[in-house]
Parts: structure tokens; sequence; C-alpha cells
């Protein structure tokens, strides 16, 4: 068998990680698989290795309780088994083996991360290119069309998702870029590329995935000590050009953006939320005030908001469409403190950098890499805007692969008794 003979098994799931960002494109299903299959790896090379004391970390304490935790909050709910199987948070803690694993095989293979950056790059190049594609044309390469009108799709078809998966993986991309290349963001290509993938995402219709990747923009040039006043004015120019010459030059996304500015002003909050989502997060509210310190249970939103304590006119969904609202209705204050801890985390490193750079102490600002990284995260996790369902495993394979390299790149775990 492949996990009993050493140097086979390791190139195998070296392989199958480098496949990973391919797998995306598929969907959920094999991405997911890959993910388990890495993290059942780890888990038996920790008795083959006897790695036990990899998990004095407090990173990987911290990891384990909370997955402990949501079986807890499952456990206690009005549906155990519906919130325990949905998604599969009854194997929540494959996450964490996932991201032990990832950064196993980085350790022992000081080229896979090169590789897995080239290819990765190469993909999101081509990626971009079939979503320009898909927007003159009609259909990408492959002959797929949009199932939604004013909206672009590129591989995953009827899936509107391409604009999240460009957000969230051209940012991982970025930092590989820098990293592997000892490159800084005041590079040429770097800058075409990163305003290239902006104008695909803004072409893709997808509201907050624009915003996430505009907020992690902002961060990673206003930080970046290799960047100038004038180029970083220049960047924003270009940002605010692309914008609206891409609203300009199509009427789909003309309307959509006219829709939803309307919806800002119709809404209550004051916030980057539609009137559709602010109804999510009401009901959410409502659920979170009935069991404020444990929750409803994970993936109990969609079973519950029809209730009469919770409904509204647009109260339902699968998910409330924000990580916060969803983990403070599903997992109560308990359950979204650990995201409120690293995300209090990361707004802490940015927050240093950002004085050093005010205070033009630039030899102290860490490296563009280790700042693109963070600023990647940070906007995946950013409270105020709408997010994907925080127990999607699609979503949670690119969320746990950002987070392993950052432990990897900053250090934080290491093989090494």
């Amino acid at each position: 068998m492949l996990i009993f003979n050493r140097q086979v098994d390791f190139n195998f799931f070296s392989l199958i990680f480098i496949l990973m960002p391919f797998a995306l494109l598929t969907g959920p299903a094999i991405p997911d698989i890959i993910l388990s299959l890495i993290a059942l790896y780890f888990l038996i090379k920790t008795f083959q290795l006897k790695l036990f004391y990899f998990y004095e970390s407090y990173i990987v304490k911290i990891l384990i309780i909370f997955s402990a935790y949501l079986i807890f909050s499952s456990l206690i709910s009005p549906n155990p088994i519906y919130s325990l199987f949905e998604y599969g948070v009854i194997f929540y803690f494959r996450y964490f083996f996932y991201i032990l694993g990832i950064v196993y095989l980085f350790e022992n293979n000081k080229n896979l991360i090169n590789i897995f950056g080239k290819l990765s790059l190469l993909l999101i190049i081509f990626v971009i290119f079939d979503t320009y594609y898909q927007f003159v044309f009609g259909k990408n390469i492959f002959g797929f069309e949009s199932g939604y009108q004013g909206r672009l799709s590129s591989f995953f078809k009827d899936e509107l998702v391409i604009g999240i998966f460009l957000s969230s993986f051209c940012p991982i991309v970025i930092g590989l870029y820098l990293k592997t290349n000892k490159l800084n963001l005041n590079n040429k290509f770097i800058i075409f590329f990163i305003l290239v993938s902006f104008g695909s995402i803004i072409l893709s219709g997808e509201r907050a995935a624009s915003l996430h990747y505009l907020i992690f923009i902002f961060i990673i040039f206003t930080l970046s000590k290799t960047i100038s006043f004038l180029k970083l004015s220049f960047i924003f120019v270009s940002i605010l050009c692309i914008f609206i010459s891409s609203i300009f030059f199509s009427d789909n996304l003309n309307n959509r953006y006219k829709e939803t500015l309307n919806d800002f002003k119709e809404s209550e909050f004051s916030l980057p939320f539609t009137v559709v989502h602010e109804g999510h997060i009401k009901s959410g509210l409502k659920m979170f005030v009935e069991k404020p310190i444990f929750g409803q249970g994970p993936k109990m939103f969609k079973k519950l908001c029809n209730k009469k304590n919770f409904y509204n006119e647009y109260s339902c969904s699968s998910h409330p469409h924000n990580f916060y609202v969803q983990l403070l209705a599903e997992t109560g204050l308990v359950g979204v403190l650990f995201l409120i801890a690293l995300f209090i985390y990361i707004l802490k490193y940015l927050i240093k950098n950002l004085f050093f750079k005010i205070n033009n102490q630039l030899e102290k600002i860490d490296s563009d890499f280790k700042i693109v990284f963070m600023a990647s995260l940070f906007s995946m996790i950013w409270p105020l805007a709408p997010t994907f369902d925080f127990f999607n495993n699609w979503y949670g394979t690119i969320l746990f692969t950002n987070l392993a390299l950052i432990l990897f790149v900053f250090n934080k775990i290491s093989f090494r008794k």
C-alpha cells in the first residue's frame, strides 16, 4: 500500500496537492477528496514517525478545540444528525490535519512550494483569460455559457463562483510568486497581473468578490515598503478606470451595480449588504439572541430560518452570507470567538506594519510576500461584507490552504524536534 512506502507515498501526496488548484475548477467533491487524503496521510505519519510532540503547538491545540466544539454544538442542536453530517461538520477536524499535511510536505520537499506556485500561476492566468473570453464571446473556450445573464462563470458552468475563486486564489498565487522568485510588489508583472485579475473579477459580476479583492489590493500596496506614493496613486487610479470602463462597456454590469446602489439605499444597516442579505442577517441574529452561548448548531440556519421566531421576507437561504453572523447563529459566542481572535491577530499584524510605514521605518516592515498572505486571509474573513458559507468544503479548501501557507512562511509550525 502507498502509505507504507515512505518515498512513494510522499511523492503521491505531493502530486495530488499540486493538482488541488485544478481540482477546485471541478466543484467541491474532488478537492474535498484530496484534502481528506492529505489529512489522513498526515494522521498516519503521526503514528509512523511519532510526531506527537508536534501537537504541543498552541495553534494545533486551538484547531483541535474548535473542531471538538463544533461537534459539541451539533450534539446539543435541535437536529444533531443533520447538523453533524451536513457538509461533514463531524469531520471538520480534517482541515487542521490537512494544514499539518501541507506543512509536512513543504518541510520535506523544498522544491514543492516552487512547483505548486508555478502551476497555480499558469492555471490562474488561463482562468483569467477564459473569463475575459467568455465576457467577449458569451461562451468560454470550451463553449460553456454562464447560467445567468450579466454574470460570468468560466469553467464553473452554472455555478457563479468564478469571482470568489479568483479573489481568493489570486492572492495565494501572488504570495507564492513573490516568495519563490524573491521579488517584491514593485514589479511590473505583479502589478499588471493584479490589475488584470481585478478586471476579470469585476466582469464576473460578483460584487462581494470585487469588494474582498479591492480590500486585499488596498492593504498590500499601502503597506508595501517598495511602493512609492506616486506608484500607489497610479495603481488606485488604474483600478478606478478599470471599474468605470467595465461598467461603461457592459449594460448588464451597469444595471447590476445600479441595482446594488439601490439595495444599499434601502437597507437599514448602511453597510455593503443588499436587502436580501440583510434579511438573512436579521434572521441569523434572532437565532443568536435565542441561544447566545452555544448557538443553534452548525448548518442549522437553513433548517430554522422559516420558523416564526426568525422569519422575515428574505430570511431563508442555505447560510446567512456572513461568517460572523453564521457562527453567532449556529455556534454562539463561544464559536465566533475563534474567528474573531484570528481576525484581531491579523489586524494587529497589519496595523503594526502600517505604523512602520507611516513613521518611515521601512526596514521594520515585513516582506511583501508575508504581507500578501496575511492580507489575503484578512480579506477572506473581513466581517463587513457578504461571504461564502463558513462550512462549505470547496471554499474551506481555499481558506485552509491559505492558512497553511501562512503558518509555513511565518515558520509558526516546525517539524524539527
